[in-house]
C-alpha cells in the first residue's frame, strides 16, 4: 500500500507539471489551486474508501469513490507519455546547447559566424505561432486525458447497468428431438459484492426471466471475496426460476481465496455458507459432477466443474474426468466451466464429446470496442484468445459470457453487461 501511495503521489506531481505549464498569470493560479484541491480530495477519498470497506450500507458510495479514484489514476497514466516526451525534448535541447558551448569555448578565437550561430541557437523560439512546444505537448496531454475521462465516467454512471440480451441459436445433428427449440439463459459473474442498490440489478435479472427460458445456468463468481456478500441478495436470487431448474458452478472469486481469513476453519465456513446460499436460492450447485435434463424420455447431460484456469495464478480445482464419469459418449453434453482457458487447454484436446462449453470470467476486461460485423476488440484479448461471444471448433462450440456485474473498475465501456439466451435446434 505504501508503494502504491508513493507511486500515485509521484504520478500526481509529474502530471501537475503539465497543468503548471498551461496555467500562467492570476487565472493560472486559480487553475492550479483547483487541481491541487482535486488531488487532495482524491487522497481523502482513498482514506474514506478504506474506512468504508466491508460496510454494505455505504457500499454504493464506496463504489462511486473507487470509480473516481480509478478514473483519476487512468487519465493521468494516459497523459504521462506526452509529458515525458516534453521532458525528453527539453533534455535533448539542454544537452545540445551544452555540447555546442563546450565545442565553441575550446577555440582560441571564435569567429563572428560561430558567435552568431551560438546566439541564434539560444534565441530560437520554440514556436512561431504563439504557443511553445511545451504548451503544445501539455495541451496534448490534457486533451488525451480528457477522452478516457469522459468515457470512463459514462461507463461508471450508465455502462455498468446497460444490460444487453445476446440471442444465440445453435444447431446440432446429435441433439435429441425433444430438445429442439430448448431455450437456456446463461448468467455469469454477478459479483454481488460490487453492487449497492438492487434496483438496476433487479431490472437486469428480470430481463433474463422475461425470456421465459426452459433452463438457467450460472457460470461462476457470485461474489467478490466473501460468501456473506450474497446474503442480502437471496430474495432476488430466488426469483431466478426455470421449469428445468437453475444450475450453477463456482468461479475463482467464490472460494474465498482472495480474503485473509483468521483460520482455515473460517475459510471452510465461508464455503459452507456459499453452498447454503445457493441452496436457499433454489439453485443446484454442481462441483465436479453432472445432471441430466429430460424431456419425453430424451435427455442431455449438463456437466459442472469447479474453477480451472491456466492463466496467471488462477486455481485448478476443476476435475472434468470426475464430473463426466459415467456419461455415454453419444449423449449430448453441455459443460459449465468458469474460465475459458479450461476449454482451450483441456476440453478441446481431450473431450471431443462435449458439444457446448459455457464460460465467463474475462468480463471482456469491462472495456473495449464492439460493433457487430465490424470490430470486436478488448485488452482481454491479450490474455485470452477467446474472451467474449461464440467460438466454433468443428463439432464443438465455446461461448464466453461478458459477465453481468463488475469488479475493480465499477463500470463498463464498450463491453456491456450480458444476458445470453441460447436456443438449441
Amino acid at each position: 500500500m505504501l508503494f502504491i501511495l508513493l507511486f500515485w503521489i509521484g504520478v500526481d506531481l509529474y502530471f501537475y507539471q503539465a497543468v503548471k505549464t498551461l496555467s500562467k498569470g492570476n487565472k493560472g493560479k486559480i487553475y492550479r489551486r483547483i487541481y491541487t484541491a482535486f488531488s487532495l480530495s482524491l487522497y481523502a477519498l482513498t482514506g474514506i474508501s478504506i474506512a468504508l470497506n466491508g460496510h454494505t450500507l455505504l457500499l454504493n458510495y464506496r463504489n462511486l469513490i473507487i470509480g473516481i479514484l480509478f478514473i483519476g489514476f487512468i487519465v493521468r497514466l494516459i497523459a504521462l507519455p506526452w509529458i515525458f516526451l516534453d521532458d525528453l525534448r527539453m533534455l535533448l535541447v539542454w544537452l545540445t546547447n551544452k555540447t555546442v558551448r563546450r565545442f565553441t569555448s575550446q577555440k582560441v578565437r571564435r569567429t563572428d559566424a560561430s558567435a552568431q550561430a551560438d546566439e541564434a541557437l539560444n534565441s530560437i523560439p520554440e514556436s512561431a505561432n504563439g504557443i511553445t512546444r511545451s504548451e503544445f505537448l501539455s495541451r496534448a496531454a490534457l486533451i488525451t486525458a480528457g477522452i478516457p475521462l469522459v468515457g470512463l465516467t459514462y461507463g461508471t454512471l450508465r455502462g455498468a447497468y446497460a444490460y444487453t440480451l445476446h440471442k444465440v441459436i445453435l444447431s446440432y445433428p446429435n441433439l435429441p428431438p425433444s430438445f429442439d427449440g430448448f431455450t437456456m439463459v446463461q448468467l455469469s459473474d454477478l459479483h454481488l459484492g460490487s453492487f449497492g442498490s438492487s434496483r438496476d440489478v433487479k431490472r437486469g435479472l428480470q430481463m433474463a426471466m422475461d425470456t421465459k427460458p426452459d433452463c438457467v445456468v450460472f457460470t461462476g463468481d457470485l461474489v467478490n471475496n466473501r460468501s456473506d456478500e450474497a446474503l442480502p441478495w437471496i430474495p432476488l436470487l430466488k426469483e431466478i426460476r426455470a421449469p428445468k431448474g437453475v444450475y450453477s458452478i463456482l468461479g475463482n472469486h467464490d472460494y474465498g481465496d482472495y480474503h485473509q481469513w483468521d483460520s482455515q476453519q473460517a475459510k471452510l465456513d465461508n464455503m459452507s455458507l456459499m453452498h447454503q446460499i445457493q441452496a436457499d436460492a433454489g439453485w443446484t450447485l454442481m462441483r465436479n459432477e453432472h445432471r441430466y435434463l429430460e424431456i419425453n424420455h430424451d435427455r442431455i447431460a449438463l456437466i459442472g466443474v469447479d474453477n480451472w484456469g491456466s492463466r496467471g495464478r488462477f486455481p485448478k480445482y476443476g476435475d472434468l474426468a470426475l464430473a463426466s464419469q459415467g456419461i455415454n459418449n453419444d449423449t449430448f453434453q453441455i459443460l459449465l466451466s468458469h474460465d475459458p482457458s479450461h476449454f482451450e487447454d483441456i476440453v478441446l484436446a481431450e473431450y471431443p464429446h462435449i458439444d457446448l462449453t459455457l464460460s465467463g470470467h474475462t468480463h471482456g476486461m469491462q472495456a473495449g470496442i464492439e460493433i457487430p460485423d465490424v470490430v470486436k476488440w478488448s485488452p482481454s484479448s491479450w490474455v485470452y484468445p477467446h474472451w467474449a461471444g461464440l467460438y466454433n471448433f468443428g463439432k464443438q462450440n465455446l461461448y464466453v459470457n461478458r459477465g453481468f456485474g463488475f469488479i475493480g473498475y465499477p463500470g463498463r465501456v464498450g463491453i456491456l453487461p450480458e444476458i445470453t439466451v441460447f436456443e438449441l435446434s
